[in-house]
């Protein structure tokens, strides 16, 4: 479990979650309350989602490891 700290002090297991698994009613809920120069809005929004109780589920996601070719980073300046 992480711990928001902060106003909401809330706990979840991944607070990264993408906005696409969202729904757009709950979103549309708490969008007013997000600051405009906040820069991890999905992060904030889980974090209102956890605090006024709002329905969430957390579900393990594995990957297959890579078949073929190579992993490549790519740094830009």
């Amino acid at each position: 479990m992480k711990n928001i700290k902060g106003k909401l002090n809330v706990s979840v297991p991944d607070t990264n979650a993408p906005f696409r698994l969202m729904k757009a009613e709950t979103v549309k809920k708490y969008l007013g309350r997000l600051p405009s120069d906040y820069n991890l809005p999905n992060i904030m929004m889980t974090a209102y989602f956890a605090y006024y109780k709002e329905k969430l589920c957390f579900k393990e996601i594995t990957f297959k490891p890579r078949q073929a070719g190579a992993t490549r980073l790519i740094f830009l300046k």
